[in-house]
């Protein structure tokens, strides 16, 4: 074809292009160079920039703000395995990209070659069933009713390092603020999994009759701790927490768990002995609105921000609080 001269190869950067009445004249190269062609064919892939594609799908789900586009119009943002990372920073994860919308965090994605790569990694994370997940609640079940303490479920978290566990496909969906659990395990000992969107914390809640040990699997958590007595709410101590560290949260404690990061979810697992029923009964603070309540059998979460039913008592003014005091020298 060269030979033919029906093939000429020209090296440079397309700078414009602008259409002839005999086909389009187009501009490479810094130097102005310039060449008239009757077809242009875009050999980078499918079109990227998802503000402005004609595919109707895509489209769709960008304005209803389930797909996020990157900040230099390449695809999609996702996350490692490919989720789908919405406009507000959510991963969703049952819905995964491949491909050429994959370009913005991995550049070489438009090849078969890579396709292929991601379709098969994307096989097995989402048929996987979770075999150490498994091993850890098998572990649990199998206590016998003396040996099941925090000392115990710690030897079996040490041993079997949940944090390194595959939990995405355990995560609940979530587009508001609010943190959501996911039970793996009800009795004789519970087992959970909580996500906390950024920015989420619980209430100042009491532990009352049970004791637990939480394992942070991904992000950082504070856990705040507290005492109340004389009508006083006091701030005792307060603590971070990153992945793979474990915080025990004793018996009839008083604390707030929170993930301060306005941009990065966490994620944690909670193991309560002995298993407790609902949250009814738990007693719940406002350290701002000097609120107390008591929450119902129908609460699902230990929030100030759930529906009425899940109050059975509330008292207005009940306490005073005292903030913990930090010293700086």
């Amino acid at each position: 074809m060269k030979e033919a001269k029906r093939l000429e190869l020209l090296s440079g950067t397309v700078v414009s292009a602008s259409e002839t009445n005999d086909g389009t004249e187009v501009t490479y190269s810094s130097k102005g160079d310039k060449v008239k062609v009757q077809h242009i064919v875009n050999c980078t892939g499918p079109f990227g920039d998802i503000a402005r594609t004609g595919n109707e799908l895509l489209r769709n789900l960008y304005k209803k703000g389930w797909l996020g586009a990157d900040e230099f119009g390449l695809g999609v943002r996702t996350g490692k395995s490919g989720e789908i990372i919405t406009q507000s920073g959510e991963i969703l994860h049952k819905i995964y990209a491949i491909g050429p919308l994959r370009k913005a965090a991995e550049w070489e994605s438009t090849a078969m070659r890579e396709i292929v790569a991601q379709a098969n990694s994307l096989a097995v994370e989402i048929i996987s069933e979770h075999p150490d997940m498994d091993e850890l609640l098998n572990s649990l079940k199998s206590l016998s009713p003396e040996n099941r303490n925090t000392l115990h479920i710690r030897n079996i978290i040490s041993r079997i390092k949940p944090e390194a566990f595959n939990y995405s496909g355990l995560l609940p969906e979530t587009t508001d603020k609010e943190y959501k659990r996911v039970t793996l395990l009800k009795e004789p000992i519970e087992c959970t999994i909580i996500y906390w969107p950024p920015g989420s914390r619980s209430a100042i809640h009491n532990h009352d009759g049970y004791e637990g040990l939480v394992v942070v699997l991904d992000g950082n958590i504070q856990e705040s701790e507290y005492v109340f007595a004389d009508n006083i709410l006091r701030e005792k101590k307060s603590d971070f927490y990153g992945k793979g560290s474990i915080l025990r949260e004793k018996l009839n404690t008083i604390h707030r768990i929170s993930n301060n990061n306005s941009l990065r979810p966490a994620v944690s697992l909670h193991i309560y002995t002995p298993a407790p029923k609902n949250f009814g009964g738990t007693e719940i603070y406002d350290e701002v609105k000097l609120k107390k309540a008591v929450l119902s059998d129908k609460a699902k979460i230990i929030s100030w921000n759930i529906q009425e039913d899940g109050f059975k008592k509330i008292e207005e003014n009940a306490f005073a609080f005292e903030p913990l005091l930090e010293f700086m020298i």
